[in-house]
């Protein structure tokens, strides 16, 4: 019973740094794609 906390406690906290990478990633794209439409590249 308690392993299975854990690894859901690990599980969540996994996800929640994967969507903090990809929030980062998503942002960074983002402001790739408007500077390059800002000069035109």
């Amino acid at each position: 019973m308690r392993r299975k906390v854990k690894f859901d406690f690990r599980a969540r906290y996994v996800s929640r740094c994967l969507n903090f990478e990809m929030n980062k990633i998503e942002k960074t794209i983002w402001k790739c794609q408007n500077s390059s439409v800002f000069f035109g590249i």
